[in-house]
């Protein structure tokens, strides 16, 4: 058994293949953004209030949640004790959140979007992490990493020959798939009209169909991407070329929440543990890629490394770049509403502007 074998295996047994293909939850108590969180050195803990809050968070285990893994570890230094919940898939923790099963859930903007399409009022509060998805593409193209216009030409040779190239993606209103689509549309690909586009919504996945071949190009987020490559795909372009740059994770509440007093302190202060743990995460590299070994329940420190790399945190958002993606997603026609128009309903970075 090879090494990527081995660790879809490892993965596989603990619930990461499982994430965005269905199923409920679990809980357990385990371009920058406008407001960076980087600094050269790890931060100092502070005095911790005298009042604790309670707050619960959920998400999809993955290594884009590497703070909001160690966020639990450092609630209590600012009066908050942090409860997680975790999910298998996307879907659902929109639900949590609308049942108020969660406080916070951490996703992307266009989660946000479609809850708002759904009639749920979400709204962004902070940016998280950045990058992380790869445009990766099978050695049998034979295109080297930026090409542009040797893989425009193999996806008209496919179109003219009657047999398109198959694109893997999580196809649907998704942050990945809407900068993929129009990082291809810039450099003159039509995706709609030149691919078979095979929608493949639990990225866990899409490393397997990678080295089946069952598609010629991925376009896939972090740890998966660096897994389609270790099975044989070969890596083409970061799709961060479009208006919305690099964005593509969110921390996000309720109206509701923010309408509750001690909720909306609870959550104030859990942006203080997150961005807390940000700053450890972007100060002390070892300690991320262990962290990072630890969320992928993997020994292997050089693939911990090179998925890591390719995944940055910053606490805040760019209010330009999530209206970009918000119009994106309306000119697919994958929301009803362009709520590029109407970023005060959906975002607030008032939390971020509050930290010190």
């Amino acid at each position: 058994m090879n090494k990527f074998a081995r660790y879809l295996a490892v993965l596989a047994a603990t619930g990461l293949l499982a994430a965005a293909c269905g199923g409920g939850a679990t809980t357990a108590s385990p371009t920058p953004a406008a407001r960076s969180a980087a600094p050269a050195t790890a931060p100092a803990a502070p005095a911790a209030p005298a009042k604790t809050y309670t707050l619960t968070q959920g998400f999809v285990t993955g290594l884009n949640h590497l703070p909001d893994e160690l966020a639990p570890q450092y609630g209590s230094q600012f009066g908050l004790e942090i409860k997680t919940v975790y999910f298998n898939n996307v879907p659902d923790t929109v639900t949590a959140m609308g049942r108020g099963d969660i406080d916070l859930m951490i996703n992307t903007p266009s989660t946000v979007l479609s809850g708002l399409d759904r009639g749920l009022e979400l709204v962004l509060i902070a940016g998280g992490y950045y990058r992380s998805t790869q445009i990766i593409t099978s050695a049998k193209l034979g295109v080297n990493e930026g090409d542009w216009a040797k893989l425009k030409s193999a996806v008209d040779g496919g179109v003219s020959a009657g047999k398109k190239l198959r694109l893997g993606a999580a196809a649907s209103l998704s942050a990945n798939w809407v900068e993929c689509f129009y990082s291809m549309k810039q450099h003159g690909i039509d995706v709609t009209a030149s691919f078979t586009v095979v929608n493949i919504p639990a990225f866990s996945e899409q490393p397997g169909a990678m080295q089946r071949g069952d598609v010629d190009l991925l376009c896939s987020p972090e740890p998966f991407g660096t897994l389609a490559l270790a099975s044989g795909g070969k890596f083409f372009a970061f799709p961060f070329d479009t208006p919305a740059g690099e964005t593509l994770g969110g921390l996000v509440v309720t109206k509701a929440a923010l309408a509750n007093a001690d909720k909306k302190e609870a959550i104030k202060r859990y942006i203080q543990s997150y961005d807390f743990a940000v700053k450890k995460v972007n100060s002390d590299k070892p300690f991320a890629v262990q962290t990072a070994m630890k969320i992928m329940k993997s020994n292997d420190q050089d693939l911990a490394t090179k998925a890591l790399a390719n995944t940055k945190f910053f606490t805040g958002f760019n209010l330009k770049e999530v209206q970009a993606l918000a119009k994106m997603h309306f000119e697919q026609g994958q929301t009803n509403k362009d709520w590029s128009l109407d970023p005060k309903v959906w975002a607030d970075d008032q939390f971020v502007k509050d930290l010190k």
